[in-house]
């Protein structure tokens, strides 16, 4: 790929990029969670650190399987369960891959949220401009790698609506789906490391490269499947090179 194209390249990738993030609000919830994650905010931080190598959705309920069980939203109850009683519903109610880890992340969160920020998980991003602090926040709880801050940053601006500033700490995250679809767009090759994918996010949109994430996740899971590709139904397909009709 020449400098020419791979310029019209970024560009249209940019916009669609752009685009979908503006419009697309949800986590693929029904809006009345959503308004809960709003109104308790230890139900975004915890589905934020639940979500990882399983399905979004099972990720995401997982604050509300605990609600319903324990048959309260307030934190400071949570907190005063044992271990074991967690542990215990994450084991038969959950469908997470690692139900005893994630039992634990759980409680450390809970107890994290109630000890240091007074059972209000939102100041963990209140009274803080700068996104770079809140990633920092995210970063000190137990399970949270970079992946999951800087996912965190980019729902609590696109979908939660909080205004925070210096975008341009929010990284893309480097997973499968990113990865294949800017290997499809010629912008990285197959060796690419992950330092590499997150530099050309940089290179192509050094404001916020965070921004390019939510749509080539949405590309890659939704229209470029290992066993089933739908090529003609997919918003990159002008500027794909691997495309198949």
């Amino acid at each position: 790929m020449n400098k020419i194209q791979e310029h019209k390249v970024t560009k249209s990738l940019v916009k669609l990029a752009k685009d979908y993030y503006e419009k697309e609000q949800t986590l693929g919830l029904p809006l009345e969670e959503l308004k809960k994650y709003k109104k308790y905010p230890h139900f975004f931080v915890i589905g934020c650190l639940m979500d990882r190598q399983i399905r979004a959705n099972d990720a995401w309920s997982i604050p509300f399987i605990v609600e319903n069980h324990l048959g309260t939203a307030d934190i400071n109850e949570w907190n005063k369960c044992s271990s074991g009683t967690i542990s215990s519903i994450f084991k038969q109610h959950t469908k997470h891959r690692f139900k005893k880890n994630m039992s634990d992340v759980f409680c450390e969160a809970v107890k994290k949220i109630v000890e240091v920020y007074e059972g209000d998980a939102s100041r963990i991003w209140k009274g803080s401009e700068n996104c770079a602090d809140v990633i920092y926040n995210f970063l000190a709880f137990k399970g949270c790698g970079i992946k999951i801050a800087t996912m965190a940053v980019n729902i609590l601006t696109r979908m939660m609506k909080v205004k925070l500033k210096h975008m341009e700490s929010v990284d893309i995250s480097p997973d499968s789906q990113v990865k294949k679809i800017m290997i499809n767009l010629g912008l990285i090759d197959e060796k690419a490391s992950n330092e590499m994918i997150i530099y050309r996010a940089r290179s192509i949109y050094p404001e916020f490269p965070g921004m390019l994430d939510p749509f080539l996740w949405y590309v890659g899971s939704q229209f470029c499947m290992a066993r089933q590709k739908h090529c003609a139904e997919c918003p990159i397909n002008k500027l794909c090179l691997k495309k198949v009709f």
